[in-house]
Order: C-alpha cells, then structure tokens, then sequence
C-alpha cells in the first residue's frame, strides 16, 4: 500500500512540473517560463542578422499578458554562435548556467551585473577572443573550466567573496599575466592555471590551504613564488615545468613536497626547506637542473626515490641528523655533486642513489669517520673527513 501511495505522488508530482515551467519562443530567443514564480530562464538564443553580434538578455519577458522577470540565463544562451562578439546580462539575473556562452568563438566582451551569485562549469570555455571580465561580488565560487581556454584573455578580477576556484577554471588562458587572489580563497583546483604560458606572477593570500594537482602546470613565465603559511597541501605537479622559475618560499605549514611538485622548473637554483617537512616525494625536483645547493630538514627520515634526479648543477648536499635512508635515484645524473655533508651519527642507508656520478669526485663530511668508512657506498667516496 505505501509503495503505491509513493508511485501516486511521483505521478501527481510528474504532471504538474511541466504545467508550473513550460518552454516557449519569443521573438529570437528560447525561455522557460516559471508560472508559479513568475520568473523566466533565458534558454538560448537564434542568431538574426538583424542582431549585429550582440546578445542584450532583457530584464523581462511578457508572455500571455504576464510579465516574467528573467534570474537565469540558460545553459544554451549563446547557442555556440561564432558570430556573437558582444553580451549584456541585466541586473536581477542571479545565475549562468554551465555551458551559457560555450564556443562562441568571437566573443569579445560580456556585461555581468553585481546580481549573479553562480556561474556554472564550462561558462565560457572555448571562448578564443574573449580578453577580459569582472565577475560580480557574490561569487564564492568560480567552477570547472570556467574561463578554460580563453586564449586572449589578460585581465580578470577575482573578486573578495571567492572561496574556491575549481579544477581547469582558467587553463591555457595564455595572455594572463598575472593573478591577485583575494583574502577569502581557501582551495585552488586541479590544473587551475595549467598551460598559463604568459603568467609572470602570482599574489597568494594568507588563508589559502591547497593547491591541486598540475595547478600550474607548464606556466613557463612564472619567475617566483611565495606560499602563505597557511597552505596546507601542495599536490602533485603542482609547478612542474615553470622553466622560468627561479625563486620558491614554502609554507611553514607543509608536511611533504609531493610528486613531481617542482620537476623540470630548470631555472630554480635555491630551494630552502621550513622544518616542518617530513618528506619530499619522487621527482620532487626532477632536472631542476640550476639548483646548486640542496639542505634537507631537520625532521626527514626518509628522502624519496628520484627526487633529485637530473639536477645536474648540484654540488652540494646537506642531509640532517634524522636522515636514515636515501632511496635509489634521488641523486642519480648530479654530476657536479662535489660535497655531501651528512649529520646522521649512524651512516644512512645509501644504495643506488648516485647512478651517473663519479664517487670518486665526492668528499663526505661525516661526525664519524671510523664508522662510515665501513659502510657502502660511503666507503667508495674519494674522501672521507670529520665534519668541522
């Protein structure tokens, strides 16, 4: 008997959606009309050659003599029109539907009022010609790949109420330059500013807790960083291939330098590390091949396969008292490696974690001559001697 009663208001509830919003053409444009509410959804729009490029979504629509105020403009409100280059959204519109302005190529320029509290995922993805937006104060959020693809798009202002930035909201937007985040911001996605090859400089804000996966990933013109103390997760990729960056400071609130974090950033030549780092990750520095000097902190135990492969302008190694293991590769192709200043009273585990360097180029300074003379591959270094 309940089950039948549930299949009887699913069936109600089925006929009276369609009589409450129903979808109708007017004049060159598509709406869903909210009787109920008396409020409208901006569908889609038919291109006119009476329209001259321009897109201006009016405020209301009348329809059977009843007047609709227009809150949403739809998720085909552009239509993928290659001709339209202008859009205006009027005040009142509180939300763009993912997709709204997808592939039109040509657009130039869109007028979003202070209104609009959502902007879905894809807005404007693929727009090619698009070179600048100021998003309204409401937004807490700037969804997946938003902006994606925006080649000629220089300017934005992110305003104070955003909180995240999603995964892919502004990759291969290449003529940014540069990016102020503001105080609010909490997360940045995955491959947010993947692909950002003219993004000279980044303001990161105190409050800023995780920076995704590949987030700026390939953005070859970024010469340095400084991460606020409170961030909290540096993922994977998150800098890999930045060739011009030269400069890092890390939060004093890492815990690891995850995978390939900073990999092929070629121009890097200083990395110091906050003691809160327990543990750098495989090719964490991979072919960083400036870096000259590497200190690890005080509390790694444990430094990771491959995490200093290929960084061939290194001389210089520190490693700290707490040091236990190097795994194999870390240090594989640093074939100016001249010096390796170890503090660890017991001689590390060491195996396989200088293929492609000459031992015999190293001198070690160690607490402990005697004991590490005995052990491999210390044993094979050119010269052992006390550390002063």
């Amino acid at each position: 008997m309940r089950h039948c009663i549930s299949l009887s208001i699913l069936a109600f509830f089925s006929c009276v959606v369609p009589m409450l919003a129903q979808q109708v053409d007017i004049g060159h444009a598509r709406y869903i009309i909210d009787k109920e509410n008396q409020t409208a959804v901006f569908k889609c729009s038919y291109w006119s050659p009476d329209d001259n490029n321009s897109l201006i979504i009016p405020e209301t629509v009348e329809y059977e003599g009843l007047i609709y105020r227009i809150v949403t403009v739809g998720s085909r409100a552009g239509n993928e029109n290659n001709e339209l280059t202008h859009v205006i959204i009027p005040e009142g519109v509180t939300k763009i539907e993912g997709g709204a302005f997808a592939y039109c190529l040509s657009l130039t320029s869109i007028s979003i009022p202070n209104s609009v509290v959502e902007i879905g995922s894809n807005a404007f993805y693929n727009c090619y010609e698009l070179e600048r937006i100021v998003l309204p104060d409401g937004i807490k959020k700037i969804s997946y790949r938003t902006f994606s693809n925006c080649y000629k798009l220089h300017s934005i202002t992110i305003p104070s109420s955003v909180e995240e930035i999603e995964s892919g909201a502004f990759s291969s937007c290449q003529e940014l330059s540069s990016i102020t985040l503001p105080q609010s911001l909490i997360e940045l996605g995955d491959e947010v500013f993947a692909g950002c090859s003219n993004l000279e400089s980044i303001s990161f804000n105190d409050g800023l807790q995780r920076i995704g996966k590949g987030a700026f990933l390939g953005c070859s013109a970024l010469k340095s960083i400084a991460l606020p103390n409170s961030l909290r997760k540096l993922a994977q990729h998150s800098f890999h291939g930045c060739s011009s960056l030269e400069s890092v400071v890390l939060s004093e609130s890492l815990d690891r330098i995850e995978e390939a974090a900073f990999a092929t950033c070629s121009s890097l030549y200083k990395i110091e590390f906050p003691h809160s780092i327990q543990t750098i990750e495989r090719f964490a520095f991979n072919e960083c091949s400036s870096l000259k000097r590497v200190e690890l902190p005080h509390n790694m135990k444990i430094l990771d396969p491959c995490s200093f492969q290929g960084c061939s302008s290194l001389s210089e190694i520190v490693l700290p008292e707490s040091i236990a293991t190097v795994s194999p590769g870390a240090f594989d192709y640093c074939k100016a490696l001249t010096d390796i200043i170890c503090f660890a009273a017991e001689p590390p585990v060491f195996h396989d974690a200088l293929e492609g360097v000459s031992l015999e180029q190293i001198t070690a300074h160690v607490p402990n001559v005697k004991k590490y003379k005995k052990e491999y591959p210390w044993r094979q270094f050119k010269i052992i001697v006390p550390i002063k």
